[in-house]
């Protein structure tokens, strides 16, 4: 089954698709952005823990880790999330003692919060200069994994444990590994035959390969232990080898609302199918109320619900947050869908300015904006 891509995206390329998801770089119209990265996963329930996972390192702002800009879902009802593009990495053609110290300093930083990355690999690893960036967190189970999965995930997750902490561990010490020594920990082209080294076998020590202290290579192959628990004492090791700066985050993830959030979110499910429906978020300025909406978004998209978002200040122009709001429903339609609107005229809305010099003819457009607003949404819901 194809996936359906969302109008407000031209497709520039494709990164990659299976058949749980489809990665590709695009414009994003509604953003306006032409450097974006956008993932699709196939529609699917999402867990408690999933959602949280998710949301946490959406919110989250920090140098280590890529920034996700948008959530939607699609007219299918597969979620998607919309992240920055980084170029082409040079990790494995860098200074190796710096990048060991930025993986380190990146990985400390997730444990220190409790947070599984769960996707620690070469293609989600992007260092361009001094810049060093984790990506795309895995916060969902695959239900198949690929050559690299294999090579980079622990012995547990390869008998279909769950993530933990732990085995985020052994994926760094299997990229720092490969990093330091320039080879893989084990060989073989049938993927099931490699399967099983990596579940039992135990890898070349590295000795005095990379041209990295020896206290510290001891280290990172400590990191590869079948023992979780020898894991922890090893990257304990290695951070006082190493001594890496701590970095603090930029933006903290959404917290100390999550009643209020829950109940909201409640509330959007509840209204969804008994027509309009208005719920006011109001407070002083500064106290969130921005940072809620951006929360809610994200957790309405892995519900399967549609949330357009649009605002407005006071050098608006008068009714532009209804034009923001219809250009992004048009803008998530399919082409099947968006020629049905156009033949309704929907898609001319967003185009007519409220503004004339004469007010009876300023106040019928008003009106017939209204009308056509009310008309669209009606149409959109169906």
């Amino acid at each position: 089954m194809r996936f359906l891509i969302p109008d407000r995206f031209s497709v520039l390329r494709v990164l990659g698709e299976d058949s749980n998801s489809r990665t590709f770089v695009a414009t994003d119209h509604v953003l306006g952005r032409s450097d974006i990265l956008v993932k699709i996963l196939r529609k699917r329930s999402f867990n408690s823990y999933e959602i949280e996972q998710f949301c946490w390192f959406a919110g989250v702002r920090h140098k280590n880790l890529s920034v996700v800009f948008d959530t939607g879902v699609t007219l299918k009802g597969d979620f998607y999330y919309v992240r920055e593009y980084l170029p082409t990495s040079e990790l494995f053609s860098s200074d190796t003692l710096s990048t060991v110290k930025a993986l380190v300093s990146a990985v400390d930083f997730l444990r220190s919060h409790c947070r599984v990355h769960g996707g620690i690999k070469p293609s989600n690893i992007f260092l361009n200069g001094a810049s060093l960036k984790l990506t795309d967190a895995s916060f969902a189970r695959e239900s198949e994994k690929s050559e690299e999965d294999i090579r980079f995930s622990a012995p547990e997750l390869l008998k279909n444990e769950s993530r933990t902490l732990e085995s985020d561990l052994y994926s760094l010490g299997a990229v720092l590994y490969r990093l330091v020594t320039r080879r893989n920990l084990f060989e073989d082209i049938n993927l099931a035959n490699l399967k099983t080294k990596h579940i039992w076998a135990s890898p070349l020590p590295i000795g005095n390969l990379g041209g990295i202290p020896r206290t510290i290579s001891d280290a990172i192959f400590e990191l590869l232990s079948k023992d979780p628990q020898s894991r922890v004492r090893a990257f304990d090791k290695l951070k006082d080898r190493l001594a890496p700066e701590p970095v603090a985050a930029d933006r903290a993830p959404f917290i100390g609302r999550d009643s209020l959030l829950t109940e909201t979110l409640a509330k959007v499910r509840e209204t969804r199918n008994k027509g309009p429906y208005v719920l006011l978020v109001e407070g002083p300025p500064g106290i969130g109320k921005s940072r809620f909406i951006e929360e809610l978004r994200t957790r309405s998209s892995l519900a399967g619900l549609l949330f357009v978002k649009s605002s407005c200040d006071m050098h608006c122009a008068e009714l532009d947050a209804v034009r923001q709001l219809l250009a992004g429903l048009h803008a998530d339609l399919d082409d099947s869908s968006r020629s049905k609107a156009s033949a309704h005229n929907f898609g001319g809305i967003v185009l007519e300015s409220s503004f004339s010099s004469d007010k009876a003819k300023r106040n019928s457009l008003i009106e017939q904006l209204i009308t056509d607003l009310q008309a669209a949404c009606g149409y959109f819901g169906q």
